[in-house]
């Protein structure tokens, strides 16, 4: 079955668990599906998804184990109950549709913790995921090999891609390609220790210094000294991330891109005025 998340009313779930059966086969009936939840008549399950009654603690309940639903899709389903009951009411649904668009605004990000510290600290991790997901037909460790703009051994690719899997961002077929499973971007929670981050970033700062060597063409520096209020060195920061997501958002083509660049943006102090 899809994920719950971006579905807009219990309504939907009901439908969605409906349509849950294997590529090219039928619907599961409402009597196929009260057997699969464990209810010996259908009757609740139509009344639900007809919206003549809210779902009852119960069913919230079969559904996440059956469908052995991720916690965040758990927290998803308790918010369409809660919706559900706020309409059967007539009372206003704001409260549920904000928490629902939350959550659903977080499902496009994944985060890492700390047993992907590992490969996510090394400075190509992102690259070959944007490489797998820039492939509609997938490809090859040999090929992202191929791709990479500096040599690397096809055991630390497969560090990464295995990674990658874990995290559900592609799938190896049968055939050995790697093709992707989520467009998602990545994040990491605030537990995860500094000193992986700052190796992060300092195996990317190595590799700029690398990349001075590429051709004008290939690659842009910008650099300037500014006196700036220390009260606006936080605001800077913010401007920055937002500039970032704002080229993600308007440039990023996974489907249609030729080239994966490096974007870094960095700030820190030089000196003290006052």
């Amino acid at each position: 079955m899809k994920s719950l998340i971006g579905l807009n009313d219990f309504a939907d779930v009901i439908e969605s668990l409906k349509k849950s059966k294997r590529k090219g086969s039928a619907k599961y009936t409402y009597n196929q599906l009260a057997q699969l939840l464990g209810y010996k008549s259908p009757r609740t399950l139509a009344m639900v998804h007809n919206g003549q009654r809210t779902p009852s603690a119960n069913l919230i309940k079969k559904i996440s184990e059956r469908m052995a639903l991720t916690a965040k899709e758990k927290e998803y389903l308790h918010i369409l109950a809660e919706k559900s009951v706020a309409k059967k009411k007539h009372l206003n649904t704001f409260e549920p549709n904000e928490k629902l668009k939350k959550l659903s605004t977080r499902s496009t990000y994944i985060e890492l913790n700390e047993a992907d510290l590992q490969a996510f600290s090394h400075y190509l991790f992102l690259t070959v995921k944007q490489i797998i997901q820039s492939s509609a037909e997938g490809v090859t460790l040999q090929e992202i090999q191929s791709k990479l703009s500096e040599p690397i051994k096809l055991d630390q690719i497969t560090l990464l891609t295995d990674h990658l899997e874990r995290l559900h961002f592609c799938a190896k077929e049968k055939d050995g390609r790697l093709r992707k499973l989520s467009d998602k971007y990545i994040t990491t929670t605030s537990q995860i220790p500094s000193v992986a981050i700052r190796n992060f970033h300092r195996q990317n700062i190595e590799r700029t210094t690398r990349a001075l060597e590429m051709p004008i063409e290939k690659r842009e520096f910008m650099t300037s000294a500014l006196s700036v209020k220390k009260s606006e060195i936080v605001i800077m920061k913010k401007r920055m991330q937002e500039f970032l997501f704002e080229m993600l958002d308007e440039y990023g083509h996974p489907e249609t891109g030729e080239a994966i660049v490096q974007l870094n943006l960095q700030l820190f102090e030089q000196a003290l005025i006052k």
